[in-house]
């Protein structure tokens, strides 16, 4: 099995659109449904632990499959749920990786794509160190944009505010692999103004042959802006989005992190699985 691909950004940073545009090699194995609009979401089973518990414990590993084997993720996958129930594996990061393996042998690919927040890198180098990593980001504006209208769009100070700070702790995040050899990074606006050059340097990064017809996605657009239409900021909106955004820039990365993780309290604890990884099917 080659190296697996993970492509890392802050969502609404195009993460799904980068690893639908990989997923189209025929030698790369990815979990895929229109309904999903292409890869199905697992954030690479974080948060597992926290849901199920610690593996070492036989109820805590038996609830877990229990409930893993029947989503829409696992039963496109078409593998056995016996099989996972079987299997020997310490860590959630693990299991994914044999779900994936599996997968793609299955499928007759040489390895396999998925997409995951990019603040989960630490674990991912420390668990996947023969992978190759793809991070993509996106514009502030474009970003804190396509973040609220994943919601009403109102500009709430506080909504404004943990898209903001959001933006700029995934951002000082990313950069601090800007150097290593398995990492590519690429911007969602070259992406979207010259998809096929940009994707044909991920290409050349990834060791595979590129063709245009891989610049065609065959799902649906996820975009965030398809049921209302997008509002622009006011002048007035910018300026306060630039102020957030420059007293984020000054603050060190631990005090970044304490102030975004405390923004998002409430959302992962209503949102505990990202959705297609627990949709039942």
């Amino acid at each position: 099995m080659n190296r697996p691909i993970i492509v890392l950004g802050k969502e609404r940073s195009g993460t799904k659109w980068l690893t639908n545009l990989i997923a189209n090699h025929p030698e790369i194995a990815c979990v895929q449904s229109p309904q999903h609009k292409g890869i199905l979401e697992t954030n690479m089973f974080d948060k597992m632990e926290a849901a199920f518990g610690d593996l070492k414990y036989k109820e805590n590993r038996m609830a877990f499959e229990y409930v893993f084997v029947q989503t829409a993720f696992f039963k496109i996958t078409g593998l056995d749920s016996e099989w996972f129930c079987n299997l020997k594996y310490t860590s959630y990061l693990e299991a994914f990786k044999l779900v994936m393996d599996a997968y793609a042998h299955k499928t007759g690919a040489k390895t396999w794509v998925q997409k995951t927040n990019s603040l989960l890198a630490d674990k991912l180098f420390e668990e996947y160190s023969n992978a190759k990593f793809i991070v993509i980001q996106r514009e502030l504006m474009d970003n804190v944009a396509s973040t609220l209208n994943m919601g009403d769009y109102s500009f709430e100070f506080k909504s404004v505010l943990s898209a903001v700070f959001g933006h700029v702790y995934n951002k000082k995040y990313e950069d601090k692999y800007r150097n290593k050899d398995n990492v590519f990074f690429v911007t969602y606006e070259n992406l979207k103004a010259k998809t096929e050059v940009q994707l044909r340097e991920v290409y050349e990064f990834l060791g595979l042959e590129f063709d245009p017809v891989y610049c065609e996605v065959p799902f649906k657009k996820n975009t965030s802006f398809q049921k209302r239409k997008r509002k622009e900021f006011s002048s007035k909106e910018k300026f306060v989005i630039r102020c957030m955004y420059y007293t984020a820039l000054i603050m060190p990365l631990p005090i970044l992190k304490f102030f975004r993780n405390q923004l998002q309290k409430y959302r992962i604890k209503k949102h505990r699985f990202v959705g297609g990884t627990f949709q039942m099917s």
